[in-house]
């Protein structure tokens, strides 16, 4: 079944590219089930420890974009502003991330949740929630690169 949905969402971005101006649901349920695919049995377990058995990345991928309205603190953590200047080979994340309030390091401190043994379960949900979906955001090249 799972494959089935990864064939059907590549297919669908690839004679739709006119609707994917960003990632949209497609695409991020699209990384959501190719991480999936490629967990352990260990993590697979821990993820349906942390969301229940019958939810899956996919299910929880745009879940960080819903919210953004209710709790407009999250927005910058969707992006990373790198400069795009021809000449820059390399960056330095303090200029790009400002007061660590970035996708880089946002996955960072939803990954030390995931990590801590005394996080509550609502914790862990949420930090896993937001962890799928900037782990997808971060592939979308624009979530990257700032307006130059």
């Amino acid at each position: 079944m799972k494959k089935m949905a990864k064939y059907l969402a590549f297919t669908f971005a690839t004679i739709f590219p006119n609707c994917l101006w960003a990632w949209g649901m497609v695409g991020h349920e699209t990384v959501a089930l190719i991480a999936e695919d490629h967990l352990t049995k260990a993590a697979r377990l821990g993820v349906q420890e942390i969301l229940g058995p019958r939810q899956g990345l996919a299910d929880v991928s745009t879940w960080a974009d819903s919210i953004v309205d209710r709790r407009p603190e999250t927005r910058p953590w969707h992006y990373l502003n790198l400069d795009a200047r021809e000449d820059q080979n390399q960056f330095d994340l303090t200029d790009s991330c400002r007061n660590h309030d970035c996708v880089v390091d946002q996955i960072d401190r939803d990954q030390e949740v995931l990590r801590e043994p005394f996080a509550s379960k609502r914790e862990k949900q949420e930090a896993l929630k937001f962890l799928v979906h900037f782990v997808g955001d971060l592939h979308q090249p624009l979530h990257c690169v700032d307006d130059h």
